[in-house]
């Protein structure tokens, strides 16, 4: 059957495949050879598949909804899909994403529809322009000096050494949650001075040109109760017999079947956490450790390029002192 010219029709299944699926088919579109295509969905990560999956779902239902061919180029079409999910008060971030699944389908930037696309997100900013996704942040200190009180380590339960562990390496090295869940056994070395943690596995930060992360923990003998790296060689210790020969991650499930555990689980022990620390977590996610932490540190007068180039390492140590702002307590 011939492809639906510009401005034809297509009647399409209610059905809705999944994202893969989706980008799958508008490669065959183009005439992408089979044998092709498994490399290309290569270049995704699974969470850039998961997260444009919703956008090409609604593009489907808008399809299926007007009739339209969903593979098909068609600028009048794209903005008007564009203008319904912008009216549907979505943040500008995310209307960037939807523009990012669309170009999976088809080039959105086309040369001569080029100026119309910019002009439009250009609006589309100036009318709903992002905002910050905290306007506060909260002290460090006040989750410390509750991570404190988890001592002796001995007498922790591993539910609770699990929580401590994991949120002082979220503070002290500012990492996402899904850095932290790459860490292995077998990637973490003793030094002079402490624990150095290579992370080679792919995480958001990854591409071409760019190194993977390395995170060093000194110790911090002043204050053994928040030294990262006691905890951690205890928690090392605690769940040698836990581990199945396959399971080299660090942090495990502290339920059975003990497994390496998720950055969606990791990211609850850390919002547990807080919420005992008082924090309103109503208000602030796991991911606030970033913006706790290194706001703290600027306060303590670390150089705002170490910020940076520790909360987004592409390719350089992260080197923040991680004591900073813990010794000025």
């Amino acid at each position: 059957m011939a492809k639906p010219g510009m401005g034809e029709t297509l009647h399409l299944s209610p059905d809705h495949p999944d994202g893969r699926e989706i980008i799958r088919r508008a490669f065959i579109s183009r005439g992408t050879p089979e044998e092709v295509i498994p490399v290309l969905l290569a270049s995704l990560s699974e969470t850039s598949i998961r997260q444009y999956s919703q956008c090409l779902k609604k593009w489907w239902s808008f399809c299926i909804e007007y009739s339209y061919n969903p593979f098909e180029y068609n600028i009048t079409r794209i903005l008007e899909y564009f203008t319904k999910i912008q009216k549907s008060k979505l943040s500008f971030s995310s209307l960037n994403t939807h523009r990012a699944a669309l170009s999976l389908i088809f080039e959105t930037n086309k040369n001569e529809n080029a100026d119309i696309l910019k002009r439009f997100f250009k609006g589309a900013y100036n009318l709903n322009p992002p905002q910050p996704k905290y306007e506060t942040t909260w002290d460090p200190e006040i989750v410390l000096k509750y991570i404190e009180t988890l001592y002796p380590l001995e007498n922790l339960t591993l539910e609770t050494l699990s929580y401590k562990l994991v949120t002082l390496i979220a503070l002290i090295s500012a990492s996402r949650m899904q850095t932290i869940s790459k860490i292995t056994i077998a990637n973490i070395a003793a030094t002079e001075k402490g624990i150095e943690i290579r992370v080679p596995e792919r995480i958001k930060t990854s591409g071409p040109k760019k190194f993977q992360p390395i995170l060093i923990f000194p110790e911090f003998k002043e204050r053994p109760s928040l030294c990262i790296v006691k905890t951690l060689k205890y928690y090392m210790q605690r769940t040698q017999e836990l581990r199945l020969h396959t399971e080299d991650k660090l942090l495990l499930t502290w339920k059975k079947p003990h497994h390496g555990a998720s950055s969606e689980t990791l990211s609850r022990w850390v919002k547990n956490t807080l919420a005992k620390s008082g924090i309103d977590i109503s208000r602030f996610s796991s991911h606030s450790t970033r913006h706790a932490s290194t706001s703290a540190a600027l306060r303590a007068g670390v150089n705002i390029e170490v910020i940076r180039a520790t909360a987004e390492p592409a390719g350089r140590k992260n080197q923040m002192p991680s004591q900073s702002f813990i010794t000025d307590l």
